[in-house]
């Protein structure tokens, strides 16, 4: 042994009291870090690993909705779908991280004194209130209870109603209700001097148990609280904190909990799927029975009863008229309960299980939507006219399915060499999801097994296919992916080979299928060679990229690809060889793919990849099985194994043993760092530790993370993190440009991206910093591009007369200004002079209309300058004066001409004033002209024609060609467009109005701006 295997003093034992400690904490809660010696990583995760406890909360005018997210808020914008703005009152970097983070939102609602407040309630007994416009912390009300639900009412403004754990000062008198959930209200006056205490006051009769309240609602007349925790129903008097309570049972636990916005009553979901109406309120609060109030007298209450849902309902809610009733649960399937005669409408295949329901506040120029929070992470918004999903809020996805099989130690995580992008576990097992951190962005989901996602049939769970491993090829084209299925007693497992390949697109397209690789054998390695190997041995460009997979039977096998007679591409076995039957617990390619290293047993084995031939057997006396084995560096010069117990590192060229170290660890990886001839080792201690095991310590639930150099047996730096690792690798942070790493100090620098056994997604490093998104963090909502503002743009009968590249200019006029608003609306200032943001103001903070009325009309009828003369322009015979182009309408489904490329047309003065005249002299010339059927309109069509619609009258383009019977007066209606004459006569115009108005009339007048003898050349 080396002298770095020398024993050290051992590492303290954590006290009984620190065990208890940790074993109360609910999974995946981690430990706080122990007094080991060992220092604990920094890391972050790349998306939120738990879902969040509270639904998410719409704005007044539903433009924007809150969400939780840990410890901090999330602002998405309905509009863009996109995170605006983040609340998070810490700053630093730990306080990002989800797991280690000692705070989380349980409770959002917006402020019953301020609709444009943010109220946030948190488990380490803070409510905090948001200026969210502002994004400014205004308030902290520190309070020593630990809450889990909130509400308010407006009825009560000055007040919030928290359920939650603690309050000393009001469990010193009663000691039993120490541990137990109890009922507060909170004062939210702002008080008068700092050191004056928050006046918070506890429902004396309302205690709830030890199990967390599943809901808290107030009543529509403000009069009830509602309360659900267990398989009790409280009903509590909102005025007095020493009132009643009145209790009713339910058959099962209740889950969910909602009250009707008009009505007195309320509904709640259980976990056996069912729906419950309850009828026990009145406007004065609990219900009355022969002359006085139930008095913590459980009894039962008159109920309805709606059942569809299979398993447990996990959101619910009314619509906003009270008609419907929405609920939600495993099924991923939305469900709309009419009340009047419990008919049932039905959303399905959402993708995950519906955590929540909200319902989006209708508002102008936005239709009342219902907004779903999958388990997953995502959030759906259902159109509530069209029934359908009409907006997705799209972020990396966290698993729904944490547990897996015994046999199953790893987790699929591989990285595309081109585009850095991410191949991760997705929400459902036998999927994976491709996610770019350098925008954190979600590129898509490939659904490598079809599965049912419905529902399961019992209270077990449905045996999925799970995807095991994910390995893709050196150049980016081939995705290889190993999917596995637990057989029953009449069939075996079902283990298939994938292989994909990359299109124009970023897809991936399945090539081949390969259904049991290696018979009944689990697949335990898939990797692709490093480098093109040169199968023929003569052509140098004749390489192809090889795949190795290992069996646990120890038997390997190479793959490639091969083409049919048609020149179709699919893959095959290539070669298949093993050692003396031993199994095979590893295997490796070398850097330049001119060996493979396999580990059997006490010895590795070095292959030749062409001939399959034996080169050379290293074996050690004192090592047990080797587990894992890897080349380190890019010359691939040393060998680094692990044997459970002992690492041992060889020098290939002299067959010798560098250095050895004895370490303990279960779940181990062996992780060789890219370009540094160095590896990290990760794994989770054992509960009985060897004295002389130096680096670990006596705890369970973290991982260790050793980095060893190839010359030395001293470990380079170890390190702690308090979760379970399946699967790490180094990500280079050159490519995602913000995550940087201080284990050396090479100009490279990489991170270490692991994947936790709950498949979250985490980066570790001396200093980690997750690429920073939009809206990570805390901004003025409304503040952004031009090009984000104008994508909001509303059409406006202006842009349907003359198209919206009329008003291109004006477009980038505002975007040379940096024009910003503050709110998320279009905006521009007018040519007048007038912020039209202005107008989205409360209305008693808007000028008077009178003001502002003539300078907002002159910013829409503002004359565009003419081209200059030196422009590009030609000139218009005669022959297609005679058949001027229709109206320029734009075409959305070319997409690969943008607005920018081509020339805007520019709206001439005289083009306005000629409109002007026309209408004016259309209404002087019938001003008394009756209507009668034969002329009334009825839905806009006049005597069973259509009215001009898009640039056509009477079923004609008005730019189209013209009979000879109305040329004269088209010849002087074009001159008059163009500028080249006087305007027409109001003969003239009376003349022309008259023909086109008639049902009977031949005649197109065109009364298109385009049309002249001079125009510009149009791109398009």
């Amino acid at each position: 042994m080396s002298p770095g295997s020398d024993e050290q003093p051992p590492v303290p034992k954590r006290t009984k009291k620190e065990k208890l400690k940790g074993k109360e904490k609910a999974q995946p809660e981690p430990e706080e870090p122990v007094s080991t010696g060992i220092p604990s990583w920094a890391w972050a995760l790349l998306a939120d690993s738990q879902p969040a406890s509270c639904p998410p909360v719409f704005t007044k005018d539903a433009k924007y909705f809150f969400v939780a997210s840990s410890a901090s808020v999330k602002i998405y914008s309905v509009a863009t779908t996109r995170v605006v703005s983040t609340l998070n009152p810490f700053l630093s970097n730990a306080a990002k991280n989800t797991l280690s983070s000692s705070s989380t939102i349980t409770g959002l609602l917006i402020s019953p004194q301020n609709p444009f407040q943010l109220v946030t309630a948190s488990d380490d007994g803070c409510i905090r209130i948001w200026d969210f416009l502002d994004a400014v912390l205004l308030r902290t009300i520190q309070t020593d209870i630990t809450i889990t639900r909130l509400a308010s009412h407006h009825a009560h403004k000055d007040l919030i109603f928290v359920v939650g754990k603690g309050g000393k000062k009001h469990s010193m008198s009663h000691p039993s209700l120490a541990n137990r959930f109890k009922l507060f209200r909170v004062s939210i006056v702002p008080s008068v001097s700092p050191e004056e205490p928050v006046h918070v006051e506890r429902y004396q009769h309302a205690s709830f148990g030890s199990s967390v309240p599943s809901g808290l609602v107030i009543s529509p007349s403000g009069a009830s609280i509602v309360v659900t925790s267990g398989k009790t129903v409280f009903v509590i008097g909102t005025e007095e904190v020493s009132g009643p309570v009145a209790e009713y049972q339910s058959p099962d636990p209740l889950t969910c909990l909602a009250f009707h916005p008009t009505d007195e009553l309320f509904a709640t979901g259980d976990t056996d799927g069912i729906i419950r109406l309850w009828y026990v309120l009145d406007s004065r609060g609990p219900s009355r029975k022969n002359g006085y109030t139930i008095d913590r007298r459980r009894t039962k209450a008159p109920t309805v009863v709606m059942h569809w849902h299979a398993h447990a309902v996990r959101g619910i809610a009314f619509s906003p008229n009270g008609t419907y009733l929405l609920s939600g649960g495993e099924e991923s399937v939305l469900v709309i309960w009419q009340l009047q005669n419990s008919h049932r409408e039905f959303i399905p295949r959402l993708g995950a299980p519906i955590d929540h329901v909200t319902i989006m506040p209708q508002s102008s120029g936005m239709d009342a939507g219902y907004l779903l929070s999958l388990n997953d992470g995502g959030l759906s918004l259902v159109d509530s006219t069209t029934l359908k999903v009409s907006r997705t809020f799209i972020q990396l996805k966290r698993s729904s399915h944490t547990s897996s099989p015994s046999n199953q130690t790893s987790a699929p995580l591989a990285v595309h060499p081109i585009t850095q992008h991410l191949v991760l576990p997705s929400s459902h097992p036998s999927s994976l999801q491709i996610y770019a951190p350098q925008n954190s962005e979600l590129i898509s989901e490939l659904e490598v097994s079809s599965s049912n996602r419905v529902s399961r049939k019992d209270d077990d769970e449905l045996e999925h296919a799970r995807v095991t491993h994910a390995a893709i090829c050196p150049n980016g084209e081939w995705l290889a992916t190993v999917d596995w299925r637990r057989g029953g007693s009449d069939f075996g497992d079902e283990i298939v080979l994938k292989i994909w390949r990359s299109t124009s697109n970023g897809s991936w397209v399945l090539n081949s299928r390969i259904d049991k690789p290696h018979g009944k054998e689990p697949v335990t390695k898939v990797q692709w060679s490093p480098q093109a190997v040169l199968v023929n041995g003569e052509d140098e460009d004749a390489g192809e990229f090889l795949l190795l997979t290992v069996a646990e039977n120890g038997i390997l096998r190479t793959w490639k690809h091969q083409e049919t007679y048609d020149g179709e591409v699919y893959w095959a076995t290539r070669s298949t060889f093993s050692y003396r039957k031993q199994r095979a617990s590893d295997a490796v390619w070398s850097p330049d793919a001119s060996l493979i290293a396999v580990a059997h047993g006490p010895s590795v084995t070095l292959w030749e990849p062409i001939s399959n031939i034996l080169i050379q057997s290293l074996a050690c006396a004192e090592a047990e099985t080797i587990l894992n084995v890897c080349f380190l560096g890019a010359s691939g010069r040393y060998l680094a194994t692990y044997s459970g117990s002992d690492i041992i590192t060889w020098d290939l060229l002299s067959n010798t043993i560098v250095w050895s170290y004895r370490i303990r660890l279960e779940r181990q990886i062996l992780v060789p760092h890219p370009t540094e001839d160095s590896f990290a080792i990760i794994g989770s201690t054992k509960s009985k530790q060897r004295p002389n095991d130096t680096l670990v310590g006596n705890f369970t639930k973290r991982s260790l993370i050793a980095v060893f150099g190839s010359n030395s047996s001293q470990p380079l730096r170890s390190y702690s993190v308090p979760f379970i690792l399946r699967n790490a690798l180094w990500y280079e942070n050159g490519a995602s440009r913000a995550m940087t790493s201080g284990l050396d100090d090479s100009p490279a620098s990489y991170s270490l991206l692991g994947v936790t056994a709950t498949h979250a997604a985490v980066v570790l490093g001396d200093k980690v910093d997750i690429p920073v998104a939009d809206g990570s963090d805390a901004r003025e909502i409304g503040v952004g591009t031009s090009a984000e503002l104008s994508s909001l743009t509303q059409p406006s009968l202006f842009t349907d007369i003359f198209g919206a590249s009329a008003f291109a200019s004006l477009e980038q006029r505002g975007q040379s200004s940096n024009v910003e608003t503050s709110r998320v609306l279009p905006a521009a200032v007018g040519a007048g002079g007038v912020d039209l943001a202005l107008l989205d103001g409360p209305a008693h903070l808007l000028p008077p209309i009178s003001s502002l009325f003539d300078d907002l009309m002159k910013s829409f009828t503002q004359p565009h300058p003419i081209g200059s003369e030196d422009e590009d322009v030609e000139m218009v015979d005669a022959e297609e004066m005679a058949n001027p182009e229709p109206l320029d309408v734009e075409d959305h489904s070319t997409k690969s001409e943008s607005l920018h490329m081509r020339k805007a047309r520019e709206v001439d003065g005289e083009e306005m004033t000629l409109f002007t005249e026309a209408f004016r002299t259309m209404l002087a010339n019938n001003p008394s002209q009756p209507f009668t059927p034969s002329s009334k309109q009825t839905n806009g069509v006049a005597n069973g024609h259509a009215p001009h619609s898009n640039g056509k009258a009477n079923g004609h383009h008005l730019g189209g060609k013209a009979s000879s019977t109305s040329s004269p007066a088209k010849s002087k209606h074009k001159k008059g467009l163009n500028g080249l004459s006087t305007p027409l006569r109001a003969s003239s115009l009376s003349e022309t109005s008259t023909v086109v108005g008639s049902p009977t009339s031949t005649s197109n007048v065109s009364l298109s701006p385009t049309t002249g003898q001079k125009r510009k050349k149009s791109s398009t």
